[in-house]
């Protein structure tokens, strides 16, 4: 049961971690306009930032290792997937080029 509980804990971080993720590039999104928008901008970093930081502290010591694990996997996702990305985009230029 723990087992499975921790399971969950992971996957309820990596979702969390994408909606940080999803609000922090709400200032990408948003920057042109961001005089008109920018407490719709604050208030959704500071809902699922702080949502993070609730979960992480409400979660006892046997549930929130695996809570931050979960944050920490999808970051980690996001940045290899990023970069491998990239590698992919200048990898076909070079291909299109070659001709």
């Amino acid at each position: 049961m723990i087992f499975t509980l921790k399971v969950l804990c992971f996957i309820l971080g990596y979702c969390v971690c994408v909606q940080v993720v999803g609000a922090l590039f709400s200032l990408v999104d948003f920057w042109s306009e961001l005089r008109r928008h920018w407490l719709l901008v604050v208030r959704a970093i500071v809902v699922w930032c702080g949502l993070a930081l609730i979960l992480a502290f409400i979660l006892g010591e046997t549930y929130r290792p695996a809570f931050v694990r979960g944050l920490r996997g999808y970051v980690e996702f996001f940045v290899v997937s990023y970069f491998f990305g990239r590698l992919l985009i200048l990898r076909n230029r070079r291909l299109l080029n070659k001709d």
